[in-house]
């Protein structure tokens, strides 16, 4: 299970409640206890830092619960892209502008959203960011 820690960091890292930074590794440890599963705080750094390896079973199981993911997340590297692509566009709506744009755009219909989305594509051309939907499939 080589990105084992590469996954339990990326979750560390990005999924909390909004307006608070990510859990210690105290909160954690004391969510699985309440779970019934213990595991001490050296251990879970180390299992992040992947200098332990092949948790049991129950504690990927708890872990998996705790941060609201399956516990394939940790063994099937397409889920845990699409997981992790959820993730990364939950981070940016925490951005208050980002949320209010989206919020704001909600009830437009869809010619004016689009035309949101076509001035969104020229602002990023003009400042220079790279086009993210080269390469994807559109899914709506």
């Amino acid at each position: 299970m080589p990105e084992f820690p590469g996954r339990l960091s990326h979750l560390f890292a990005t999924v909390h409640p909004a307006g608070r930074g990510p859990y210690s590794l105290n909160e954690v440890v004391a969510a699985l206890a309440e779970r019934g599963v213990a595991v001490s705080s050296p251990y879970l750094s180390l299992l992040r830092k992947g200098e332990r390896s092949n948790p049991a079973p129950e504690i990927v199981t708890a872990l998996a619960e705790f941060f609201q993911v399956s516990p394939a997340y940790f063994y099937d590297a397409d889920y845990a892209d699409t997981v992790n692509r959820d993730l990364d566009w939950l981070v940016q709506l925490r951005d208050s502008k980002v949320r209010e744009i989206a919020q704001r755009s909600y009830a437009l219909s869809e010619h004016s959203r689009q035309a949101i989305a076509d001035m969104v594509d020229h602002l990023r051309k003009a400042e220079g960011i790279p086009d993210e939907s080269a390469g994807k499939s559109e899914s709506s």
